[in-house]
């Protein structure tokens, strides 16, 4: 009881309200006025009158007070110097209950963002969560939380609110009952979020009323245009820590003057002139926004060196304006091929594969444009998660392998290369071969149809077949070092010692074709002459031109045909193929196959390789592993080079030794600095 009295009294006591408590003539009529206000409404019906109310009518503001002198005091004249200051200097007027609810949501909004402040601070906290009945997925009290938070915290702390707010004991007790005795239940299955479910409206449970989703910009006080969708927008639950790239555009919470806020005002600020209104979605099924997976159980890949705060996306494009413009107009662009190869892959066997790939266009257009008005509506907002979109829409549609045809071609095409490929690799001494290597999975990495400027680049090579240019024309595509990161010696120099080689590498393949057969499998036989085992890992299921597990197995028994190292290697188990649980061109450590977790756990991994953009650059780019780690990738995007430094076509080539000593200490601000300046 006395821990309660002393919330309560600091909780009054920072926002300077206890005149209300001493009940003053006043404040009675003020209050007595908001009593008559809310009697009968639910507390949805207070927030729905809230939005339609102008607490302008009600608070004082400084300008109020000081006139036009404010300004020399460093003030802003829309700053609220007293919570329903007009209404109790004038409490004779008439005030509607509509300016007198929204004030009373302000000041508690304020209230609670500010005693949130205090609390953060005495335990080192600089993300706060915001989560309960009183949210509710309203913009307008997080907009106030937002600015309460930054204002009291001076711009060092987040707002940062739940993206399925209300729902969330409600689906948690659904996946309990669904785990416990029922049809659903068993030890192989898995839940993961649907990205393209449900709407960026929804409706509060247990309340028939529907969330506020902002769609009308309104006016702030330094003449700025901003949507309250901000909100979202800003204070997303996405951890920075593991993106050292931070936009210069990016913003936290929805204030419209960082430098006024700067200067510390001594009153909160805000303002809001128009008013936010709903969209309505009817409640199907449909929209529920989890997938259920039977067949699959999932778990965190055991060598991260920090679980907790892994995090697989390299950028938030909620955060940064130009780099989200920029990838929803890449995505829109490439979605005709990926419609042309969709239908061809079922042309010659269901008449309707036409009009199908035409509806997935459809859906997927409709998707990049709800993203670009309402860039967090579907939660967090990053190229993984409108890749795995992709996907969704392309196997509801019954386009379960849209590239199997091209992935056919380029196996084909590969294999017949591939004997050529082994014998000029042998005929180089030690060290030539080392290089020749790294330049092969490079080379081959480029063959990657998700990447338009890769396509351009096969279509425009002098002698290409079937949109395929040669391996070698490929490889001169591959620029001289120093490349973009640049590790290759030191890679070579622990490789050099037979002592210091790996035992068991772990490999995640990419491309079907030339990346697995002319890239990855030389630099897998070369490991295995070392006397390491591999582990090759493919997804569990398509995605574009990605290679998959049963793939993998196919195609590693064809290879086996042509060299007698693979044979040997894979009759005693030195080379080990395994799914993992993926379906994305992109790798999200948080959900991998037992099977896979397993393998590694009982091989000891020590080294892993990842490959390719999605896998080692759109993720895992600043990924910390507790062991030794290969990231091999071409940029295959112009603006992406650019963005990192470099020009289209750049290397990574970054090779990551795990110590004990030195983990804690390198972070990924650590990691930008390996970045040349001379690509």
């Amino acid at each position: 009881l006395n821990h309660l009295k002393c919330i309560l009294n600091l909780c009054f006591t920072t926002l300077n309200v206890l005149p209300w408590l001493r009940m003053t003539h006043f404040y009675v009529c003020a209050f007595n006025k908001i009593v008559l206000a809310i009697a009968g409404l639910s507390f949805d019906e207070l927030l729905d009158l809230a939005d339609q109310g102008n607490h302008l009518q009600v608070d004082m503001l400084v300008r109020d007070i000081y006139g036009g002198a404010y300004e020399s005091l460093g003030l802003a004249g829309d700053t609220i110097a007293s919570s329903f200051g007009l209404a109790a200097r004038r409490p004779e007027e008439a005030r509607r209950p509509a300016d007198l609810i929204k004030a009373l949501l302000i000041a508690v909004s304020n209230n609670i963002g500010q005693l949130a402040c205090l609390y953060a601070r005495l335990n080192n906290v600089q993300r706060i969560l915001f989560g309960g009945f009183f949210i509710r997925g309203h913009a307008l009290t997080m907009e106030v939380i937002s600015f309460a938070v930054r204002y009291w915290s001076q711009g060092k702390m987040k707002a940062m609110f739940l993206r399925h707010e209300g729902y969330l004991g409600a689906v948690g007790a659904f996946m309990k009952n669904r785990m416990q005795g029922n049809s659903l239940a068993g030890s192989s299955t898995s839940w993961s979020e649907s990205k393209v479910a449900g709407a960026p409206s929804f409706s509060v449970p247990g309340s028939g009323r529907r969330s506020i989703y902002p769609i009308q910009p309104h006016s702030s006080s330094s003449g700025q245009v901003r949507s309250p969708s901000d909100v979202f927008l800003s204070n997303t639950a996405f951890s920075g820590a593991a993106n050292s790239l931070e936009s210069e555009t990016a913003t936290d919470a929805p204030d419209d003057d960082s430098s006024t806020e700067k200067q510390l005002t001594p009153g909160p600020r805000f303002s809001l002139e128009s008013n936010p209104r709903t969209l309505d979605f009817s409640t199907e099924w449909s929209a529920f926004e989890l997938e259920h997976v039977v067949g699959v159980s999932l778990t965190t890949f055991p060598l991260l060196l920090s679980p907790a705060d892994y995090v697989p996306d390299t950028w938030d494009l909620t955060q940064d304006t130009k780099a989200r413009a920029y990838w929803l107009e890449c995505f829109r662009q490439g979605a005709e091929r990926i419609r042309q190869k969709a239908e061809e892959s079922q042309s010659d066997t269901k008449s309707d594969a036409k009009a199908r790939s035409q509806q997935f266009a459809d859906l997927y257009f409709a998707f990049l444009s709800e993203l670009a008005d309402y860039p967090s509506g579907r939660g967090i907002l990053t190229v993984r998660c409108i890749l795995e979109a992709q996907q969704h829409f392309l196997r509801k549609l019954g386009f379960p392998d849209a590239f199997c045809h091209q992935k056919k071609l380029e196996n084909s095409w590969a294999l017949s290369f591939f004997p050529g490929m082994m014998e000029r690799l042998k005929a180089l001494d030690w060290s030539e071969r080392q290089v020749a290597l790294a330049r092969g999975i490079l080379a081959g990495n480029i063959f990657d149809w998700g990447a338009s400027e890769a396509v351009r680049f096969f279509m425009q090579s002098q002698n290409s077949v079937d949109g395929m240019a040669s391996f070698e024309q490929t490889q001169n595509k591959i620029p001289p070092r120093p490349w973009l990161m640049d590790d290759f010696d030191r890679w070579i120099q622990r490789i050099a010692v037979r002592e210091r080689r790996p035992h068991c590498v772990l490999i995640f393949c990419d491309n079907s074709g030339a990346d697995l057969i002319l890239g990855v499998l030389p630099f897998a036989i070369e490991c295995l002459d070392w006397g390491c085992k591999v582990i090759l890992t493919a997804n569990s299921d398509p995605a574009i031109n990605d290679v998959t597990y049963p793939e993998l197995l196919f195609l590693m028994n064809q290879v086996a045909e042509l060299d007698e190292r693979l044979t040997a290697a894979l009759n005693s188990r030195r080379l080990i193929c395994v799914d993992n649980g993926q379906n994305s061109p992109c790798l999200d450590l948080r959900r991998v196959s037992q099977n896979l977790v397993k393998l590694v756990n009982d091989e000891k991994v020590d080294l892993i390789v990842l490959e390719g953009m999605g896998r080692a650059v759109h993720t895992n780019l600043y990924a910390r592993f507790c062991v030794d780690c290969l990231k091999i990738a071409v940029i295959k995007n112009s603006w992406l080079a650019g963005h990192l430094g470099g020009n289209l076509f750049s290397v990574i080539f970054k090779y990551e030794h795990y110590s004990s000593d030195v983990a804690h200490e390198r972070n990924p601000s650590d990691s930008a600095s390996t970045v040349s300046s001379n690509p």
